[in-house]
C-alpha cells in the first residue's frame, strides 16, 4: 500500500517511491522493493512506462489517496 500511495502522491522514479516507502514503513531491500514493485506492475495497479511509475486505473488512484491513508 506504500508503494501505490507514493505513486499516488506523484513520486514516479524508483529512488523517490523506495524513499516514500522507507519513510512510512521502515527499511526494505532492493531486492524485496523490487519485487513488491513487479508484482504492482503484474498485476495492473501499476504500469511502468521509460523507467516512471504510473497508477493507469484513475479510481485505483482515487481509491488510494481517498480511502487508504497513504
Amino acid at each position: 500500500m506504500a508503494i501505490l500511495g507514493a505513486v499516488a502522491h506523484g513520486l514516479d522514479t524508483w529512488s523517490e517511491i523506495k524513499r516514500y516507502v522507507e519513510v512510512k514503513v521502515g527499511s526494505i531491500s532492493d531486492v524485496r522493493f523490487n519485487e513488491l514493485l513487479r508484482n504492482l506492475v503484474r498485476y495492473g495497479y501499476l504500469a511502468k512506462i521509460n523507467d516512471k511509475y504510473i497508477i493507469p486505473d484513475p479510481m485505483v488512484k482515487y481509491t488510494v489517496l481517498n480511502y487508504l491513508g497513504h
